[in-house]
């Protein structure tokens, strides 16, 4: 009986591993969404430096197109 017991209980680490992957479905994909915009937003802005450096000439509005279409 004794070792039935031992085998069920359940350590307050372990316990806290169990919770952390009870994240519900939901919050997970708001996490994710949230963390690929940033990244994202960071890349667009390298991609319109990186297309302005190669042609200056370009508009704001010419390189807004362009990424746009990629």
């Amino acid at each position: 009986m004794l070792a039935r017991i031992k085998a069920v209980m359940v350590t307050a680490e372990e316990l806290s591993q169990i919770e952390n992957k009870k994240i519900c479905y939901d919050e997970l994909l708001k996490q994710i969404k949230k963390e690929h915009q940033a990244k994202a937003k960071e890349f667009i802005l390298r991609l319109c430096y990186a297309l302005q450096n190669e042609d200056s000439f370009l508009s704001n509005e010419d390189i807004r197109d362009r990424i746009k279409k990629t």
